[in-house]
């Protein structure tokens, strides 16, 4: 409604971006034509070159219109694409599947629970069986998501604050992993991104071991299609920055109190100048004015992308739910046919199963639907013109009169 203007009392702006919108969608179609085109312009005074309810105009117009709308209602797109899966031979740091627990709090890892003083448990083992609930996502290191980040994240040595994304908004650093062909849950993964390939890798994602026995992956050019939220960074207002830089400098120390914060603030943000040099609370406060985490913030813009993070955020909801888990983690590949073989190969007597006309393991039953369905096509046009024949008939009020069997009654199918 935004984009045409349907609201607006000027007829002349609704005629436009109408207008602009049927160019869109003429161009992208296959029955671009100049007549078509010339008609749907607007003059100087907002007026169409021919009148679009037009029956002339009128049929090649409503499609253009169909067409806008199936693309940008009908059809679902998301942020994202194909990128390599490379393997995690080698790497320094182990990537994990992250669990956790009934409450929505992550799990440790293994080697986090083995580092930990204030142990609940005899093993990890234990831990994990009592306190395990849903897969919360997969680790992976990736290329960075988008050249807006790497622009507003990076240092001077080209290092990206992973931590600074993290606090801006961890939807940055979200994704859904899909495998194709895709065999089921399995296939499909909550991802985050916990560090950062070199730029020279190119678009590559890195998993956890564990994939390779989950999905079969034998890294032979393997992607994943890859969805993100659609999140744009945009630097924070003056409110939500003061806000969010009393938050941190409460959170640093313990001593301040609010008001204390809040003061400093203020006298710094009313000239900045005179605390270039301070070393006080003042600095402090320049400080976090730095901090990416409070100078930017991350949302959906566009009314669509709000959408398409909605639909994302239930995709995830739905990997995440304990009730997957084992979905999730138990690999398919050809087990279930194995299986099945084995119980054809365990058949001792097929007496029985030659004599069943649907018996699928026997070559005939095909050759007998293929002689059927072969047979039915070349009777269609016959079972169509009876079809038309009956009806134009007994709309006509046709009867059909055999001598000498007007007054004898019969029966139909027997």
């Amino acid at each position: 409604m935004k984009e045409l203007a349907i609201t607006s009392g000027n007829k002349a702006e609704r005629n436009v971006r109408l207008s602009k919108l049927l160019v869109n969608s003429l161009l992208d179609s296959s029955k671009m034509n100049m007549e078509t085109f010339e008609s749907i312009l607007v003059d100087e005074n907002g007026e169409f070159q021919m009148p679009i309810d037009d029956p002339a105009l009128a049929t090649t117009v409503m499609p253009l219109i169909f067409s806008a709308v199936k693309s940008r209602v009908n059809k679902q797109t998301a942020a994202g694409g194909p990128i390599v899966q490379v393997s995690s031979f080698g790497t320094s740091k182990k990537l994990n599947i992250r669990f956790k627990d009934k409450s929505g709090k992550l799990l440790l890892t293994r080697e986090g629970w083995e580092n930990s003083k204030n142990k609940s448990h005899e093993s990890y083992d234990d831990y994990i069986k009592e306190n395990q609930a849903g897969v919360a996502y997969m680790e992976v290191y990736a290329s960075v998501p988008s050249e807006e980040i790497f622009n507003t994240f990076r240092d001077k040595k080209v290092n990206i604050d992973i931590k600074a994304i993290n606090r801006v908004n961890p939807g940055l650093l979200e994704m859904i992993g899909v495998r194709i062909p895709t065999e089921g849950k399995l296939s499909m993964w909550p991802m985050k991104i916990v560090g950062f390939l070199p730029y020279e890798a190119g678009e590559a994602i890195m998993l956890p071991e564990e994939i390779t026995r989950i999905t079969g992956s034998d890294f032979d050019s393997d992607k994943q299609y890859i969805i993100r939220k659609a999140l744009s960074v945009v630097e924070r207002t003056s409110e939500n920055k003061k806000e969010k830089v009393i938050n941190y400098l409460l959170e640093q120390n313990k001593n301040y109190t609010r008001e204390f914060v809040e003061k400093a603030y203020d006298e710094y943000m009313e000239n900045p100048e005179n605390y270039k040099d301070a070393e006080d609370v003042h600095w402090e406060v320049e400080n976090a004015l730095s901090k990416s985490h409070i100078k930017y913030a991350a949302r959906a813009i566009k009314d669509h992308n709000k959408r398409r993070n909605h639909i994302f955020d239930i995709m995830m909801a739905v990997l995440q739910h304990e009730s997957v888990a084992d979905q999730l983690l138990t690999p398919q590949g050809f087990e279930q046919l194995k299986g099945l073989a084995a119980e054809i190969n365990g058949v001792s007597d097929f007496s029985e199963l030659q004599n069943d006309p649907t018996n699928l393991t026997d070559l005939a039953t095909y050759l007998n639907y293929y002689n059927l369905n072969k047979e039915g096509g070349q009777m269609l046009g016959i079972f169509a013109s009876q079809k038309l024949a009956h009806a134009i008939l007994s709309m006509d009020n046709y009867h059909l009169l055999i001598s000498g069997l007007e007054k004898t009654p019969f029966k139909l199918g027997g």
